[in-house]
């Protein structure tokens, strides 16, 4: 793993005890990043359609890095 992702991964773990999720509430927008290319995000299209099932009015943005 590299430092860059440990980082990242370690700073949004910080946030979620610093937010925590509340219940009975559900997101109105869903943003996913993919640190990949954009073959890696075509790949990945499973994960789109289980967020639009369980979230269905959510608005689910992707963003490739």
């Amino acid at each position: 793993m590299s430092l860059k992702r440990s980082v990242l991964e370690g700073f949004i773990g910080l946030l979620s005890k610093l937010y925590p999720k509340s219940k009975g509430q559900r997101p109105n927008k869903i943003f996913v990043l993919r640190n990949n290319d954009i073959g890696d995000l075509l790949v990945s299209t499973p994960i789109f359609e289980a967020l639009k099932k369980a979230h269905p009015e959510a608005y689910i943005i992707a963003g490739v890095g």
